[in-house]
């Protein structure tokens, strides 16, 4: 259907949670925040393929 574009992946993004200790107690809770960014990205792009679809589809 669509590409999801991840701006959160490559060399050029380090994660918070890359830069702490593995015993970190606020590791998960970056990891977290970080993967809800992911999905918040995802998210949008479905959203804009749906309505490139919809709009396509009233033409």
């Amino acid at each position: 259907m669509g590409t999801v574009i991840d701006l959160f992946k490559g060399s050029r993004s380090i994660s918070h949670s890359k830069m702490l200790p593995p015993d970190d107690p606020d590791l998960r809770l970056i990891q977290l925040v970080d993967e809800s960014r992911r999905l918040k990205v995802r998210i949008c792009e479905l959203h804009r393929l749906i309505e490139r679809e919809m709009s396509a589809s009233e033409d």
